[in-house]
């Protein structure tokens, strides 16, 4: 019989490693000790980074983190979805929640079939993202905050308060190189320390990034490289103090460029921008140089290489990567840390199901589940680049006769076929689809990709555009992300909170 995992290493302090390091220490039984293993020669990398709705779930519904201590301390922004400006009818909204694919009281088919023309009237928080608006206020002119959203965060704070809360949590964290590992066969016996020392556990974390450093480096996992259908592997970053009268944007901004795009987050105090690009088709420099046309008010810029992939396996034997170490595919729909909640879930819940054993049944079906879940993010990834007929250059041209995944076919058929069907919820994605039907839609009518023509009465669209006049007084009511951050940063709204839920 297998000896139950009592001691777990986490290579990495970076957020993941931090987050796996949290989420292992707070879900699995006390008498199992966590330990980060924290490279002093590897600095947090400071940028700007976007969330999906998971992250904030993850965090305060799963994990049961403070939400006051995190606004405090990570000051981070709202984000309700991603302005896109991107396809032949020039901008679009990818709004959080439900709009295309359900069906408003009073109507026969779901709302994409009668926001064609105008995508952001299929719902609320598309419409308050068209007006730079983040939530509707309640009685007391609080922010009526719903599950519908993400943060932008700076990942220095992020990763300081993350160790705040590890540390907290009974983690602990040693400054330490590693220069080495043994194994037996797919398992790691110990690791050897630039001292001279050795770490041995039970179970190893690989979030060491990029670097991969157990999977990769000592097992030897052999990688899935995606890059023959998502063909960016390069971004040039940058960004700017924010200036006087220059509203907080509650949404990530993706914009077409020549031989990529173009992402914008915002931040309280400053912009961080962003132009991921293939290297088969522009040069450094001169993505430099148009990321700096477009963006004259950055300062220092940097190139960051990244390749789309994942390992073919994230489990092997006692050793699990989660992150980069595991996979990579480029910052569109910031997928990295939705993928990273969606792996440590999953780690929790088998390891808890093997009762502290490493077992590979277990392995085995999170390496199928890992492995469904990047191969779902390329299929999704793709549609955003098969569509995009916004510029004429070599790059979206090859774009364009690229062939698209078995699935992501399967989906632009069904919806050629059907328009964006409510009926199609459960039926075409399985039950844990990071992106919903809601997602494909939003990319497909936003793309204007037409369906079979289904018309709609002129009663159906006289009650649509009574619809919208409903929304409009809501939106014209609600809060910008100036007015319901000051509400926030009040100590009184926290304690008013604290209050409510005792009550």
């Amino acid at each position: 019989m297998q000896k139950p995992i009592s001691t777990i290493v986490v290579l990495g302090a970076g957020s993941a490693g931090l987050l796996a390091a949290l989420t292992l220490k707070k879900k699995l039984p006390a008498m199992v000790t966590v330990r980060i293993l924290r490279s002093p020669r590897i600095g947090i990398i400071g940028v700007g980074e976007g969330t999906t709705p998971n992250f904030p779930s993850f965090l305060f519904d799963y994990l049961k983190l403070d939400q006051e201590r995190f606004f405090r301390e990570v000051h981070p922004v709202w984000k309700r979805g991603i302005h896109f400006i991107w396809g032949p009818r020039g901008e679009f909204p990818y709004a959080f929640g439900n709009h295309y694919s359900v069906s408003d009281t009073g109507f026969s088919r779901s709302n994409g079939f009668y926001s064609w023309e105008k995508p952001y009237e299929s719902g609320f928080i598309g419409r308050l993202m068209q007006q730079r608006k983040v939530f509707l206020p309640d009685e007391n002119n609080q922010p009526r905050i719903d599950d519908s959203y993400g943060f932008h965060l700076e990942n220095p704070r992020l990763v300081a308060w993350l160790e705040g809360e590890a540390k907290r949590a009974g983690v602990t964290i040693t400054d330490a190189e590693i220069t080495d590992a043994a194994r037996d066969g797919e398992h790691i016996t110990h690791l050897t320390l630039e001292d001279g020392g050795t770490v041995q556990a039970d179970f190893y974390v690989d979030a060491s990034g990029f670097r991969s450093e157990l999977l990769r480096g000592i097992l030897e996992e052999p990688f899935e490289s995606f890059a023959d259908s998502l063909i960016c592997d390069r971004a040039v970053v940058g960004g700017w103090e924010r200036q006087e009268g220059d509203p907080i944007q509650p949404f990530t901004t993706a914009e077409t460029m020549p031989a990529g795009w173009s992402w914008r987050i915002d931040h309280r105090h400053h912009v961080n921008r962003g132009y991921v690009y293939s290297s088969a088709f522009t040069s450094d420099e001169e993505a430099e140089r148009v990321f700096r046309e477009r963006n004259p008010l950055v300062k220092q810029t940097r190139v960051v290489p990244f390749i789309s992939g994942h390992y073919r396996r994230s489990w092997v034997g006692n050793v699990c990567a989660v992150g980069n170490s595991a996979g990579f595919v480029e910052p569109m729909e910031a997928t990295a840390l939705m993928v990273l909640c969606m792996e440590l879930r999953a780690l929790a819940a088998s390891l808890l199901e093997g009762r502290l054993e490493v077992r590979q049944t277990l392995a085995d079906l999170y390496n199928r589940f890992s492995a469904s879940v990047w191969e779902e993010i390329r299929s999704f990834l793709m549609i955003h680049y098969k569509f995009n007929t916004l510029m004429d250059t070599p790059f979206w041209k090859h774009c364009h006769e690229l062939p698209l995944s078995p699935d992501a076919a399967r989906m632009v058929t069904f919806y050629q076929e059907n328009g964006p069907s409510s009926f199609a919820h459960d039926m075409l994605l399985p039950r844990a689809s990071q992106f919903g039907i809601e997602g494909w839609w939003a990319l497909l009518v936003g793309q204007r990709v037409p369906w079979k023509n289904q018309p709609v009465s002129p009663q159906e669209r006289q009650r649509w555009a009574e619809r919208q006049l409903r929304l409009e007084r809501a939106v014209q009511m609600s809060l910008t992300t100036e007015q319901a951050l000051a509400i926030v940063d009040d100590p009184a709204y926290w304690q008013a909170a604290a209050t409510s839920q005792v009550a």
